[in-house]
């Protein structure tokens, strides 16, 4: 009973997130044929809940009311560790309020699940597992982030054999896209915090995709950035299930695994790049198009 009404509810995210986007009902409905959104819904993780969470957050945030923004996106902390990189764009611009109220709620947070498993429990995963579950599938092609990418095209990889073998080329490259990532998510708007998240952190599944809709939307709704932000969600497609089902229809004629998986990674660097040019724009004075008289 529990796998339908999951569903149900997602569905129901779904339907909210469409709506605070600007979409109808129809609009909405239809975005779960997004491979990466369909492959979420497949298999019933929390990406939906947690941009319903981030929404509101940055929907209190705009409102100036930072005690119920932090503690939405404390909320979505609680839920998974990497939406704390959510919280940059704010301690950027030095809301405290908003940066204490998310801390109070991630501390509860461990509060109770310190209270479930035991201290020798709460310790062991931080400690044990977190590690090796990172270390584990940061090298496998689940690991849809520039790095994993990195990692298969030059060597490092565990799954597959790279394009080119120069693995000594993957940590430079792979600390200066971060960095990059960096800069952009101090100067963008709040909600394109996750576009950042998917270039910049070290692993990144292949189903986090769906965070981006809000800035996604925010550059399709401009004219000249349209077109290359639907080339990049169509890269941002290529999820590992689809890729899979791609390499066993073509057979041998099916391009390498390494530069497919590189595909989504790749839609993620475009759409980061198309964010900070539309910020650019967005904030570039135009000069003045009328004849200044003086006096």
């Amino acid at each position: 009973m529990i796998v339908p009404l999951w569903l149900a509810l997602n569905l129901v995210l779904l339907l909210t997130v469409g709506r605070w986007l600007g979409l109808s009902s129809r609009a909405s409905l239809a975005l779960a044929a997004w491979p990466p959104l369909w492959c979420l819904l497949y298999i019933g993780q929390l990406e939906l809940l947690i941009l319903t969470l981030a929404l509101l957050g940055w929907r209190c945030a705009a409102a100036g009311h930072d005690g119920r923004a932090g503690s939405w996106l404390g909320l979505a902390a609680v839920l998974k560790l990497y939406p704390v990189f959510l919280l940059v764009p704010f301690a950027a611009r030095r809301r405290t309020r908003l940066l204490l109220a998310a801390a109070t709620v991630i501390a509860l947070g461990q509060v109770a699940n310190l209270a479930t498993v035991g201290p020798a429990g709460f310790v062991r995963y931080y400690v044990d597992v977190l590690p090796s579950v990172a270390a584990l599938y940061g090298h496998l092609g689940l690991n849809s982030s520039p790095y994993g990418a990195l990692l298969r095209l030059f060597g490092g990889a565990d799954d597959v054999p790279p394009i080119i073998h120069a693995p000594d080329v993957v940590l430079p490259a792979a600390i200066a896209i971060a960095l990059a990532a960096i800069v952009a998510v101090v100067i963008l708007d709040p909600e394109a915090s996750p576009v950042a998240a998917l270039v910049g952190l070290p692993i990144v599944w292949y189903y986090y995709a769906p965070l981006a809709l809000p800035q996604i939307f925010v550059l399709l709704r401009s004219p000249t950035l349209r077109r290359a932000t639907l080339f990049a969600m169509g890269a941002m497609s290529f999820v590992l299930p689809l890729v899979n089902v791609l390499v066993q229809w073509c057979g041998r004629t099916a391009p390498p695994m390494a530069v497919v998986l590189a595909v989504q990674p790749a839609g993620c660097l475009v759409l980061l790049a198309l964010s900070v040019a539309h910020h650019v724009s967005a904030h570039t004075i135009p000069p003045p198009t009328t004849t200044v008289v003086p006096g």
